[in-house]
């Protein structure tokens, strides 16, 4: 079987529609009806090597790298430990429900799961959770706030981090355990923290000794079916499997083959124990770098294998699924946003492992669905490599997403991370940055910013529901200056933020004692040292959580707007722009006129630019003066997800000319779509003026262009220096759409000759024709431009 064939036979195999798979709840059950006497960490070890000792082993035919997630081919594992009531509350309905038939269970395994949940109920942590929510937190959801990573709402753990897989590719499990053994020896069990602390480390072992178990059954089950293939060809990979798996990740790996294989079986025991969202594999050219350099040396391996063993391992990162994407929400399927992390500043001051780096890039064009691909742009880089990033992003019409060093390495400063750390940072998740095996930096809740401009300009009252959520500023029809309104604004953010961090605290504070994770934190420096869990203090001082910030540009925008309109121009007056927006600007056409006359962002003008960097200064302070459970870090992400449609709904009119109802501005720092319209470049200069590095969660930009835009050697060059200007003069995360409106236009018309259209929606990548109609408006609604 040529590579091609191998890669094209897989593909069409999982591109099925997804199932759920009760195999973890069922085992992970079993065991907890038997540990209720354990503290809840041994309780988690000891339910996770159930998971290990008893899931089903599949090697499915072809497979080069092994070690299936589920007991299904494409699946989401349920996780009632964590939200038992959500799966009967969104999943499937009410119980008879005739709607029913979404056909991700059939009738016997939905009959086992409901009478596993009955084992949950007020044992799940969302349970525990919302027993202790005060109103102050619950009144403001959907208003204010929207649950994000870490929120037990969601029914998935917190994830979205990097764990450090080279420390397993280096060290093996046996060498691991060896460290925990000796840390153990120095303990006293006399001591409580040290009595703590032995238990933690136990329960690290139990999984541990799990892994390298589940690893021997896919090499004993691979050995098995080698006895009895047919095909010489597949006979000898099945025995080489089979010889992997029993080597790695239980020892140190080797070779390149090893090293991807390690790696792989490591993240699926991660997941097993945690399964979430956003759980990424950090700079892997960079640390397989040794092994392929190793091996195309020795002649063990080509260029050719390197390429598609890079491409079964993507494949198989399509075969897990979360949870939420199979509720038919139309958000399209995000597989688990975990990602890879390519090219950049290079750890020993060369740039020679961009050989393997581009060899990533053509293993994407080769399969090119739900992995995620990152990829740095640094100063140092060779222009081939970044000519070929291009090239790609072109080709899969912008799947791939650019992170810019200068800035991120800034912001990881910024924190407190010395140069050596900051410069191995990672993508994560949507939008996340971190440093892998050392910072933690998940993120947690959304935050609608426009709400808060809202309650300013109605003196804490929401617009479109009457609630009064924010504090009394005053009525804005007396404001007299541009400050009035600003410090009406600031005092509406100090007065909701505090409010927004209650259930944030305590949620992490229940996930680090209720449902630690003894596997992924050990892949953390500090951790095992410390004898704490990673949400429970074991990174610090490196642990941050990120609020992920909805509308910065509508507030920019609409602050720009009142500014000019009522106060330098005198246009209008605050009466009339109050009346305006209680109105929805019906029968203020002249009103709504002026205001979106009023200086845009995204076309290089100053005098908004400045305003809009205001507003991130502004919440980023004001989310320092906060602290998390274990003194873990506040800090400000400009990243909408699909937020900006969700909090649309519930925010009324806005100064910027935006109707109730609406789409709030999407990707994070974009400009409003379709307000950009002076040119690329200058969007470009209006992002770098904006200081981002006090915002180290991420800042998301997302252009369009046509594909008439890069359809030559020349025009190429000029998309790449454009992404070069970009990254070195301050941008942060930037991303393209590079696909004509007429194609999307046909898409939305016959959607049955597009299913494998993707498009860039938010710091995710899905199907064009995945998406709800809504969805599919706002990447139309956004500006396309034409060139450089």
């Amino acid at each position: 079987m040529t590579p091609q064939e191998r890669i094209s036979k897989i593909k069409s195999e999982i591109r099925i529609d997804p199932k759920l798979c009760i195999e973890r709840a069922r085992l992970y059950t079993e065991s907890y009806k038997t540990t209720e006497d354990q503290p809840p960490v041994m309780r988690r070890a000891m339910a996770i090597e159930k998971v290990l000792n008893e899931k089903a082993v599949v090697i499915n035919d072809g497979e080069l790298i092994v070690g299936n997630p589920t007991s299904k081919r494409i699946a989401a594992p349920v996780l009632p430990e964590i939200a038992w009531k959500w799966y009967t509350e969104v999943m499937f309905g009410p119980p008879g429900d005739p709607d029913d038939d979404n056909g991700f269970l059939d009738d016997n395994e939905k009959a086992e799961f409901m009478e596993i949940l009955k084992y949950w109920n007020g044992r799940s942590l969302r349970d525990m959770w919302c027993s202790v929510l005060p109103d102050e937190y619950k009144d403001l959801e959907g208003l204010s706030w929207m649950q994000g990573a870490g929120n037990p709402n969601a029914g998935y753990y917190f994830a979205h981090c990097c764990p450090d897989f080279e420390r397993i590719l280096k060290k093996g499990i046996i060498g691991l355990t060896a460290e925990i053994d000796e840390k153990l020896s120095q303990l006293d069990l006399t001591v409580l923290d040290d009595f703590q602390r032995i238990i933690y480390l136990r329960a690290m072992k139990i999984i541990l000794n799990a892994v390298i178990c589940w690893a021997q059954r896919l090499s004993d089950h691979a050995a098995l079916m080698a006895k009895s293939e047919a095909d010489p060809g597949r006979k000898a990979e099945l025995e080489k499997i089979a010889y992997i798996c029993g080597k790695v990740p239980a020892n140190p790996a080797e070779t390149f083959y090893e090293a991807m294989q390690s790696v792989w079986i490591s993240y699926v025991a991660v997941m097993l124990e945690g399964w979430g969202p956003g759980l990424g594999f950090g700079r892997m050219d960079q640390y397989l770098y040794p092994y392929y350099r190793k091996d195309i040396d020795s002649g063990e391996l080509t260029k050719e294998k390197t390429r598609e063993l890079i491409s079964v391992f993507y494949l198989k990162l399509n075969e897990l699924l979360n949870p939420f994407p199979l509720t038919g929400g139309k958000g399209g399927n995000l597989g688990t946003l975990s990602g890879v992390t390519i090219g950049g500043a290079s750890r020993d001051g060369t740039q020679d492992a961009e050989e393997l780096s581009i060899l990533f890039l053509e293993a994407e064009e080769d399969v090119c669905l739900y992995e995620d691909i990152a990829v740095r742009i640094h100063h140092s880089m060779s222009d081939k490599f970044v000519y070929r990033a291009c090239q790609l992003a072109t080709s899969v019409r912008g799947k791939i997403k650019f992170l810019c060093d200068e800035t991120v390495i800034k912001q990881q400063m910024n924190l407190g991370r010395p140069y050596d750390m900051a410069k191995d940072y990672a993508a994560t998740g949507c939008f996340i940055h971190t440093i892998p095996g050392k910072g933690h930096d998940p993120g947690m809740d959304a935050h609608n910013l426009p709400m808060m401009l809202e309650l300013a300009l109605n003196d804490g009252v929401t617009r479109l529901e009457g609630r009064k959520i924010g504090c009394s500023t005053g009525n804005p029809r007396s404001f007299k200056t541009y400050e009035d309104v600003w410090n009406a604004y600031k005092k509406q953010v100090e007065t909701v933020l505090p409010k927004c961090l209650i259930g944030p605290n305590y949620y992490q504070r229940l996930w680090a004692y209720y449902l630690p994770s003894p596997l992924l934190s050990l892949l953390f420096d500090g951790c095992l040292d410390r004898g704490l869990d990673i949400l429970d203090g074991g990174t610090e001082p490196y642990a941050t959580i990120g609020l992920w910030v909805t509308g910065v540009a509508n507030v920019g925008d609409s602050l720009a707007a009142v500014k000019k309109a009522v106060f330098d121009d005198k246009e209008i007056t605050m009466e009339q722009l109050i009346n305006a927006l209680d109105k929805n600007f019906e029968g203020e056409e002249e009103v709504l006129q002026i205001l979106k006359s009023a200086p845009k962002y995204g076309n290089d003008i100053d005098y908004v630019d400045s305003i809009v960097n205001d507003v991130i200064v502004n919440l980023s302070d004001e989310l320092a003066k906060h602290r998390g459970h274990a003194g873990r870090r506040y800090t400000m992400a400009a990243g909408t997800v699909q937020y900006n449609i969700i909090f649309g709904f519930r925010t009324g009119a806005l100064p910027d000319g935006r109707k109730a109802g609406e789409a709030l501005g999407e990707g994070g720092i974009s400009p409003y779509q379709g307000r950009n319209t002076v040119g690329a470049t200058s969007t470009a200069r209006s992002i770098t003026k904006l200081n981002l590095v006090k915002s180290p969660g991420g800042n998301v930009l997302n252009m369009k262009f046509d594909p008439s835009s890069t359809n030559s050697h020349a025009k190429m060059m000029k998309f790449v220096n454009f992404l070069r200007t970009f990254s070195e003069t301050g941008g942060d995360l930037i991303q393209f759409n590079i696909i004509s409106n007429e194609m999307l236009l046909d898409a939305q018309k016959h959607p049955e000759l597009y299913r494998d259209l993707l498009v860039r929606v938010a710091t995710y990548s899905a199907f064009f024709t995945d998406l709800g109609p809504q969805g599919q408006q706002e990447i139309i609604d956004r500006t396309t431009f034409l060139g450089f």
